[in-house]
């Protein structure tokens, strides 16, 4: 395990953000993301055109049962104090918000100035913008003391979270030492069996493309397997697991799910070919493939498996 979380990602880390933030988000919302001419993620573009706030009114309401469930069992009430790491464009915030009620405090925390900058207007149509601090800031770095004001928190929230991290074991650790004694971690990541996404008849090209995504996260640092090795994980980091439950969400949408390999494929090229997992002729030609694939008839499929670890500070 110390090996492991010891490793130096060869990639370019910048650009392994950019393409979990594509599973991650594209599957989430159900939309399909904008690209600049350059090819890199526009943001602004994105949340501006793509992602209607009202289809992340829907998302947070899709998702808020095992927001719910997991803050219930862990007894988190009205007046509790939760943070939601790695919040994004707008995470658990309402049902969390919702949860601890006008006596509590929900804290945001993510990297992203422009996830960030979209939650701010989601609060803002709920009236919550005054309630609800946004803090820019990566929880491996930042400083704790700079959230002495807010903590200590009753409970950390971590949604897909671990699965981008290098050492998700002490990013665990940043996120117990701003928890009161005994607090809670809830953290739900994705199982990485999931050979994401289904197609049927098979698409060779998209499939591949997954796989070498994944092979390449490992490869870099990444945590793609984390929700497998969650019970070693939070030992490592002082948590004492006291449930752990996992759930399956099917979508059925062909083309976003051939948006979702073209776009990895087409972020992570260099990548790919500097692992030695493809080289950039069979790269054109799996785009092309992928490009001819969406004129067929196919049925595609979003397995979104997931583990939730609900585990307390020893």
């Amino acid at each position: 395990m110390a090996g492991r979380s010891a490793r130096t990602p060869s990639g370019p880390p910048a650009i392994v953000r950019q393409a979990l933030r594509v599973v991650f988000v594209l599957q989430s919302s159900q939309r399909e993301r904008n690209m600049s001419e350059t090819g890199v993620l526009d943001l602004h573009a994105l949340h501006s055109n793509d992602l209607q706030l009202e289809h992340l009114f829907m998302v947070a309401q899709e998702e808020g049962d095992q927001v719910r469930s997991a803050c219930s069992r862990a007894g988190i009430v009205p007046g509790a104090r939760v943070i939601d790491i790695g919040c994004g464009p707008l995470g658990a915030l309402l049902e969390l918000t919702d949860i601890v009620g006008p006596e509590g405090t929900v804290v945001g925390l993510d990297t992203s100035a422009e996830f960030l900058e979209t939650a701010r207007q989601i609060l803002a149509v709920r009236g919550l913008e005054d309630r609800v601090p946004l803090i820019q800031a990566d929880i491996n770095s930042m400083n704790v003391e700079d959230l002495s004001a807010l903590r200590p928190f009753d409970a950390a929230y971590l949604r897909n979270v671990l699965f981008h991290q290098e050492d998700p074991a002490q990013t665990l650790r940043q996120a117990a030492s701003i928890l009161s004694p005994h607090g809670w971690v809830l953290a739900q990541e994705l199982i990485d069996d999931a050979r994401y996404p289904w197609f049927d008849p098979p698409v060779p090209e998209a499939e591949k493309a997954m796989a070498m995504f994944f092979a390449a996260l490992g490869a870099w640092g990444r945590s793609p397997d984390v929700a497998r090795r969650m019970p070693a994980v939070c030992a490592e980091a002082g948590l004492v697991i006291v449930e752990q439950r996992g759930s399956m969400h099917m979508e059925r949408s062909p083309g976003l799910a051939l948006k979702i390999a073209w776009n990895v494929l087409s972020l992570v090229r260099g990548g790919f070919v500097e692992l030695g997992l493809t080289s950039n002729e069979e790269v054109e030609e799996m785009l092309a493939a992928i490009d001819a694939a969406q004129h067929k008839e196919f049925h595609g499929y979003l397995p979104y498996l997931t583990m939730q670890t609900i585990a307390r500070v020893a």
